[in-house]
């Protein structure tokens, strides 16, 4: 019922989709109120909605998750103001034109690659993950599975453009949210009268402490949190095409701020919600013992597959269901809009009826085929994660997660840059760009004992400041050398 639901708001959005705009950028008439519902929906994946619990599951779990969320709280108030007005200024349909408008051609494009290599891999990988409970949940291969979600999510997501994803991240974000509060309610009720005296044991055990005002890079702390919380939300909310898309669709530039700002307070009651599931499992599974203990990502899945009742199941099933294919209708919508308008048709800044005319349905045509080929290209990742088992899921997808966070950091960097009053030619930016992916790693992957190891989270913030003061500083040394 879910998949038809999704399929038929798909359809009847399409209809109004008429021309390239309103495939891109929605005609810019989508309330703040959607696009504050598309962002939420599209940067929650399936793997946020069963492996945060865990992190409260475990036995010395707690909320200190929060304090991360406190720094996408910050950064997304810095990109509102600082960033966002910059996509405004002209006729945008993607984030890195700026870059075009700034650097050059070159910078565009590089940034642009980045984007869509390190999109297509991550987001097969969470294709995967959801795969995996749908498998198992209705007694089909893995193939099957994959293949069902990507399709489904390609009719509607090429059909209507930017529109019909963003409705049906609305959708989805609505019954994602109800199938937590869903199971948080079956949890307790499982509990069996007994839930104020384990939430009292939770407490005292430390499970419900956030706040860790000890500084140190390589342990979770609020000043950590801040800064890696900021940068990461500067990357992903603040240049990331996936959100930038979906404030370029905003009926104005308020629309676009206001859904931006909300999605920060929105954020820390939706993963407060997913971290008390965690505790009440916690509770649960102490009464109810397995025979195998469970880790902590697994929880959450065992207790849909094995203790939901028929029902309750499949609405859980259609929460999973909803959180990935928004991140993948999202993923290949963005990809699809960066591929056409920063690699592959040659625009002139503010010319917005000039630059397709003519060829208005070749381009429309053009998009829609993007569309569905990055959605073959995750499909193609999951499939061979699927077909090889001796790959270790857990650390792939936590080595993608850094790696994403490399290459949003290098374009960071690279936008911060523009508060520079300065030209940074191509040679100082590839410059910048490869020393702070190589000083990164070696801070990020050094061994445990060392003490310049940082955080992974940190990734995206050492990158953009780096890449951003190595490229400033050789620009300084050339004009230097030249005069």
């Amino acid at each position: 019922g879910y998949l038809v639901l999704t399929l038929l708001l798909g359809y009847w959005v399409a209809r109004k989709a008429t021309t390239l705009s309103d495939y891109l950028v929605g005609g810019n008439s989508l309330p703040w109120y959607a696009l504050l519902g598309s962002i939420i929906a599209t940067e929650t994946s399936a793997v946020t909605f069963l492996s945060v619990p865990g992190l409260t599951f475990a036995d010395q779990g707690n909320f200190k998750f929060l304090q991360l969320v406190a720094g996408f709280i910050l950064g997304r108030c810095i990109a509102a103001y600082w960033l966002l007005p910059g996509f405004f200024a002209g006729c945008r349909f993607s984030a890195y034109e700026v870059l075009r408008d700034r650097f050059g051609r070159s910078a565009q494009k590089t940034a642009s690659v980045l984007f869509l290599v390190t999109r297509t891999v991550s987001d097969g990988l969470r294709l995967y993950l959801t795969a995996i409970v749908l498998s198992e949940m209705i007694h089909c291969s893995m193939t099957l599975a994959i293949t069902l979600l990507t399709v489904v999510t390609l009719v509607y997501s090429a059909t209507g453009g930017i529109k019909s994803i963003v409705w049906n991240d609305c959708l989805q974000l609505i019954i994602y949210l109800g199938g937590a509060v869903f199971a948080l309610w079956l949890v307790v009720q499982g509990c069996e009268g007994q839930w104020s005296g384990w939430m009292a044991r939770a407490a005292e055990q430390g499970k419900f402490d956030w706040l860790d005002t000890k500084f140190s890079w390589q342990s979770e702390n609020i000043w950590v949190g801040l800064v890696a919380g900021a940068f990461l939300s500067l990357a992903t909310h603040g240049t990331d095409q996936m959100m930038v898309q979906r404030y370029l669709s905003a009926k104005s530039p308020n629309h676009a701020k206001a859904a931006l700002l909300l999605s920060g307070p929105f954020v820390l009651v939706q993963f407060s919600l997913f971290l008390l599931v965690g505790i009440g499992l916690w509770a649960f599974y102490q009464l109810h013992p397995t025979t195998e203990p469970l880790r902590k990502d697994q929880a959450f899945a065992h207790f849909i597959v094995n203790e939901m009742p028929i029902g309750a199941r499949g609405i859980t099933l259609a929460a999973i269901l909803s959180v990935a294919m928004s991140t993948l209708s999202s993923s290949v919508g963005s990809s699809a809009s960066t591929f056409v308008t920063d690699l592959w048709v040659t625009r002139s800044t503010g010319d917005e009826e000039l630059s397709f005319q003519g060829q208005r349905w070749s381009v429309e045509f053009l998009c829609k085929v993007a569309t569905v080929t990055f959605g073959l290209l995750q499909l193609v990742v999951a499939l061979i994660v699927a077909w090889t088992p001796q790959f270790q899921v857990e650390s792939i997808i936590n080595q993608i997660l850094t790696v994403s966070g490399f290459a949003a950091g290098v374009v960071l960097g690279v936008f911060l840059l523009t508060i520079v009053k300065m030209r940074i030619e191509p040679p100082a930016l590839l410059f910048g760009m490869v020393g702070a992916l190589v000083i990164t790693s070696l801070l990020v992957f050094a061994p445990k004992d060392a003490v310049w190891r940082i955080q992974g989270t940190l990734a995206a913030g050492v990158t953009a400041t780096t890449t951003a003061f190595l490229a400033w500083g050789l620009q300084k040394i050339l004009v230097l050398s030249n005069k």
